[in-house]
């Protein structure tokens, strides 16, 4: 990646955590003393230079934290005011709750409970030709690969919704003799019966198999199904394993009400990926920052950032010094 396009992708970081809304080009260059075009650059940057920038940032962040679990989830970018964006389609958006015009983007997050970084996310494709077409479980898999293949991550467990607790998924983990703690529906077969038909008791566990033939445990909790492929731990503690999954749903509402994740104007697909490889690079900005104080969240750190323009400036230089751009 060119300095100079270096320099506009940390400039563009720090925009980001100088303002809260509107952050389209004109108004971070206006806050930056920057031209719209010096900004607009870094967004049409092409052959994916932006976001091995920001995985560096990542990877040299993470290499300071091992223990802790994977979390596999995806977001809905809400384009809903937009006239033609390129790749946009009608997706459903749980945090709508409707259907919203915009994109998905499948993240793979690790936490360990104090620090929460994404680790890679890759855009959702609906409207691509069939024959190409990759679903979200493909994706999923593929981020699993990717932090068994190339990070060499040993995660203390792998932790998904119902929709992710799908077959290939399970397989994965298996292959990787990785723990797994997910969600499931009432009418998961255990042993050919739906959990709902095995007890009427709202407390109760069962080890048996799945129609997909892997060995499993169910949990019931309250209202809640969980499936597990680790048959020593103690229900209380599988239940705590999944709620610490709340973590990636923090991190979205960062993205989103903080970080201007929607925000984007370009109608460039390459701009609009571009944009939220940088959004994701200012929230590790923000998580390194809350490592050091954790007794401030990363909405206080933000706040510090909107109210000292030095602060933020250098934040984004400790993240984005020399030594982390190495092989960007």
């Amino acid at each position: 990646m060119k300095t100079n396009h270096i320099q506009g992708a940390r400039a563009y970081v720090a925009g980001l955590l100088r303002v809260v809304h509107n952050a389209n080009c004109v108004r971070l260059g206006n806050v930056l003393g920057v031209s719209h075009d010096y900004l607009s650059r870094v967004l049409k940057t092409s052959g994916g230079c932006v976001f091995a920038l920001v995985s560096t940032v990542v990877l040299k962040t993470l290499e300071k934290f091992r223990d802790g679990v994977l979390i596999i989830d995806d977001t809905t970018i809400n384009k809903s005011f937009a006239k033609v964006i390129e790749g946009c389609s009608w997706l459903w958006s749980s945090n709508d709750e409707r259907v919203v015009f915009g994109y998905q983007v499948v993240v793979l997050i690790w936490s360990n409970g104090t620090l929460s970084l994404p680790l890679r996310w890759e855009f959702y494709k609906k409207e691509a030709v069939r024959d190409e077409q990759r679903t979200k479980i493909d994706i999923a898999v593929d981020l699993l690969v990717y932090a068994k293949e190339t990070l060499q991550l040993s995660p203390q467990k792998i932790l998904f919704d119902s929709f992710y607790a799908a077959e290939r998924i399970l397989r994965q983990c298996e292959e990787y003799d990785w723990k797994y703690v997910t969600k499931i529906k009432s009418n998961r077969t255990l042993d050919g019966k739906q959990a709902k038909r095995w007890q009427r008791n709202p407390y109760w566990e069962k080890t048996g198999m799945l129609s997909c033939k892997l060995k499993a445990r169910v949990v019931r909790h309250g209202k809640r199904y969980f499936l597990t492929n680790d048959f020593d731990a103690p229900k209380k503690q599988i239940v705590a394993f999944y709620d610490a999954r709340w973590s990636i749903e923090e991190v979205f509402r960062v993205l989103h009400s903080r970080l201007s994740l929607d925000e984007c104007e370009s109608r460039s697909r390459t701009a609009q990926e571009n944009h939220t490889a940088l959004v994701m690079g200012a929230y590790v900005v923000l998580a390194r920052e809350k490592t050091r104080s954790e007794d401030r969240s990363c909405y206080r750190i933000h706040d510090d950032c909107l109210a000292d323009t030095v602060y933020a400036a250098q934040l984004v230089e400790n993240a984005f010094v020399a030594g982390d751009l190495r092989g960007a």
